[in-house]
Formats: C-alpha cells, sequence, structure tokens
C-alpha cells in the first residue's frame, strides 16, 4: 500500500507524456466540437503538451464512449460530452455499466439551440409550422441525429404540443451534416447549435424557427429568433457539456487535468473565445458538482424517453 500512494505523485508529475486526444462524439463544425477545440487550444498552453481532437460521431455518443473505455486509464486520452450520451444509456444503446466507468472531471459551458428550416420553406415560425403539418401530414421531413437522441425528443415534445406528427430521417454527425440536408432539400426542419446555425442563418440560407427555450429570455445569440415560450410552447434544447477520463484513471492524473480545464475557464481571453466562437455561456463547474448534475438529469431523462415511448 505504501508503495501505490508513493506512486501516484511521480505518476501526476510525469503527465502529461505526449500528446492528449480529446474524442468529440460528433462531426467537425459542431457547436461541442468547436468548444472542444478552443477549450483544447488553451489546455495546450496550460500543460505545454498537443491537444489533438478525434472526432469519433455515431450511436448517440456511445461509439466515442467505447473508444475511451478502449483507451488506456492513463489521462492521455479524455472526452467531451453531452445529456446525448446518459439518453443512449437510458435506452440501453450504451450499456449501464459501461456509463459507469467514466468519471466527469468538470462542465463546461452550455448551449442554446435552434429549430430551423430552409428559406423555402412555406412556414417561417412555430404557428405556420403547425398549420402546414395540419393541412399537410406526413409532408414535413425532420432531420435527427439518432433514434430518440435529444433533437428527437424535443421534436417529438414539440409534434406532441402542436398535435401534428413529423417523419424523422436519421442525419447522424451532428449540426454540419443537418445543415447540408436542409439546404438540399432533404429534410424541412433541424435543431441546430449556435455555430452550424449562424452562417446559415445570417446569410438567409435557412430561417430561424424558434430558439429551443422554455424561458422568458431571449437568445443572447439571436434575440431576434423567438424563443418556444414567446411562441405558445414549452420544448426545450439547452445543452451543458461535460469532460470524461475513466473511471480508474489515477487520481493526482484526474485532480491535474481538472486543475487545468479549471484554469482556462477563468482565464477572460479564453472565456471571450468560447462566447465569440458561439457558446454564449461559459460557465464552469467542478467534478463533484458535474456529477449531481449527471444524476438529476438522469432521472429526467428517465421520466423523458418513458413519455416519449408513448408518443411514437
Amino acid at each position: 500500500m505504501a508503495v501505490a500512494v508513493a506512486a501516484a505523485p511521480v505518476a501526476a508529475a510525469d503527465f502529461p507524456n505526449g500528446p492528449v486526444q480529446v474524442i468529440v462524439p460528433s462531426a467537425p463544425g459542431s457547436g461541442m466540437d468547436v468548444l472542444a477545440r478552443t477549450i483544447a487550444t488553451h489546455l495546450e498552453k496550460e500543460l505545454g503538451t498537443p491537444f489533438p481532437i478525434l472526432n469519433t460521431p455515431g450511436a448517440g455518443q456511445a461509439t466515442a464512449a467505447r473508444a475511451l473505455l478502449d483507451a488506456p486509464a492513463n489521462g492521455q486520452t479524455i472526452m467531451i460530452a453531452h445529456p446525448q450520451l446518459l439518453v443512449s444509456a437510458e435506452t440501453g444503446i450504451l450499456p449501464r455499466e459501461l456509463l459507469d466507468k467514466l468519471a466527469p472531471i468538470a462542465q463546461t459551458g452550455s448551449q442554446e439551440n435552434f429549430l430551423a428550416a430552409p428559406a423555402s420553406a412555406p412556414f417561417s415560425n412555430l404557428k405556420e409550422l403547425a398549420d402546414y403539418a395540419k393541412a399537410h401530414p406526413g409532408e414535413v421531413n425532420a432531420g435527427i441525429d439518432g433514434i430518440v437522441g435529444l433533437d428527437h425528443i424535443v421534436l417529438l415534445q414539440l409534434a406532441d404540443e402542436m398535435g401534428v406528427k413529423f417523419n424523422y430521417v436519421n442525419v447522424p454527425g451532428g449540426g454540419p451534416p443537418k445543415v447540408q440536408s436542409l439546404l438540399g432539400g432533404f429534410t424541412q426542419l433541424g435543431v441546430l447549435g449556435p455555430g452550424p446555425f449562424s452562417g446559415v442563418f445570417k446569410s438567409g440560407d435557412i430561417k430561424g424557427l424558434a430558439t429551443l427555450s422554455n424561458t422568458d429570455a431571449k437568445s443572447v445569440s439571436f434575440p431576434e429568433v423567438p424563443t418556444t415560450k414567446a411562441q405558445g410552447y414549452s420544448a426545450e434544447f439547452v445543452l451543458g457539456f461535460w469532460w470524461f477520463v475513466r473511471a480508474d484513471t489515477p487520481q493526482p492524473i484526474v485532480d491535474k487535468l481538472a486543475k487545468a480545464i479549471a484554469d482556462v475557464m477563468a482565464d477572460p481571453a479564453a472565456q471571450k473565445e468560447i462566447v465569440t466562437r458561439g457558446i454564449p455561456n461559459p460557465s464552469y463547474a467542478d467534478a463533484a458538482t458535474a456529477r449531481q448534475q449527471i444524476d438529476a438529469q438522469m432521472v429526467g431523462i428517465h421520466k423523458v424517453v418513458e413519455e416519449v415511448a408513448k408518443l411514437q
């Protein structure tokens, strides 16, 4: 036992031993990808080593989680994720026992999301969408990033509130593929984060039907896009982002990584860059708070998944 205790500080002192790979469970250009790359750039300065990004979309973030668990428990591979990971665990896409082998080390930032449609769509707000979907049943295709994904859940909730049904088209990979699907006319609805949404909204190629928020506060990034609540609905989709390591990673290494992330998130220059790149709330929470967030959201997701199953 004495040998193990003495060895731990040495492991922390030697960390990082080369590049630290950051697994991102979405395609390049998604909001999560942009946030990960921004923080990784600052972590490189904090810890003096490269933090290369490995985009690993698919299976509701389960593919990325398995990639992290396949890597050694030495802190040289970490992962960013959002609540879709919890949905995958709740629905069995990722076995719950594998989720339990991941340990959160921080929460960084939260992201609002937008319901988007092509500029040519015959609706420009939620009332017009509801009226059109009722008059043209079966004609509105909604792109989703996986069955019972977070965007699928919020669209099912919205459709239920409207008294309509959408056709759901699987468009995996996060925001950029959904943008291409909208622009190509394959889908008429898509849920987008601020990064993928920004350019095509400003260019006029895509409409913003709603900021998916059940609050009175307007969008920080696009205040001209009314919230779901302002339009008489309650469906909401706001993401928080967590950083994970394998749960059996030596604690001194976990502490060193966590401190580096905390230092980055306390840096005004990093905060400004995060906001500039489309994450309006550069919040930070430590590992204990992140764990509390995850446990609380798992309870809510369990209830939502049960309700969604009744709507399909």
